[in-house]
């Protein structure tokens, strides 16, 4: 592991940050979320350091595992009532502050593809545009610290937002070595093999991914609203 000390920094900044944003945006109590994401980053960490993720296993796509669990946890809770109530309970403007944090991840993944550990694929200067989320996501909590953002602002962000997401989500997916690379052979997805980047897709995406997908719940999924 050779990364630079700047992006390291600059990494462990961000993924704290999105934990303690991603806490403080939940509907109380909040211990028992607090306990899971503790879990599944020292579980995440625990297997990047044993070597789990970066063995060279042809057969076997194991760095499927980083972000598989968390999309099939979002989903199930869409699937239920209580978990969609749940979701819709989250605050949107705290959520907002958790989109913004896509520019200082598109600055890294920069620093990563000049370095080496990821395509230029999936940086700004090639099909990766995830920053411009970030801009927005920070433009519109601005907006909404003096006044309520419009409903249709918020849906048209979103709707982009998760598209720009889903898109590195798949060339990020198709570029690591295994089974499943199908592009950027010359230089793949090394660096979410290796501690800290591990996180980016085990932890910061599926929490920007719940994030954009709670907005679409109705909020009379509430549980105040259902309990009436």
């Amino acid at each position: 592991m050779n990364f630079s000390i700047p992006l390291i920094t600059v990494f462990h900044l961000v993924f704290l940050f999105a934990g303690l944003v991603f806490i403080q945006s939940a509907p109380e109590p909040r211990q028992r979320l607090s306990r899971v994401l503790a879990f599944w980053i020292l579980t995440q960490v625990g297997l990047s350091f044993s070597g789990f993720y970066s063995l060279n296993n042809e057969s076997s796509p194991r760095p499927v595992l980083l972000v598989l669990p968390a999309v099939l946890l979002i989903t199930g809770l869409l699937l239920i009532p209580k978990g969609r109530a749940y979701m819709a309970a989250f605050n949107q403007q705290k959520l907002l502050l958790l989109h913004s944090l896509r520019v200082p991840v598109e600055w890294c993944l920069f620093v990563l593809a000049s370095e080496g550990w990821v395509p230029e694929a999936m940086t700004w200067n090639g099909t990766n545009f995830d920053v411009l989320s970030g801009i927005a996501a920070l433009a519109l909590y601005a907006w909404s610290l003096k006044g309520t953002v419009p409903a249709w602002v918020m849906r048209v962000f979103n709707v982009l937002g998760l598209l720009l997401l889903l898109n590195i989500m798949i060339t990020a997916l198709l570029s690591v070595p295994g089974p499943l690379q199908q592009l950027n052979f010359d230089q793949p997805n090394r660096a979410v093999l290796e501690y800290p980047f591990v996180l980016l897709p085990a932890l910061i995406v599926p929490l920007v991914l719940f994030a954009h997908l709670a907005s679409f719940i109705p909020q009379k999924d509430t549980p105040q609203k259902q309990e009436k």
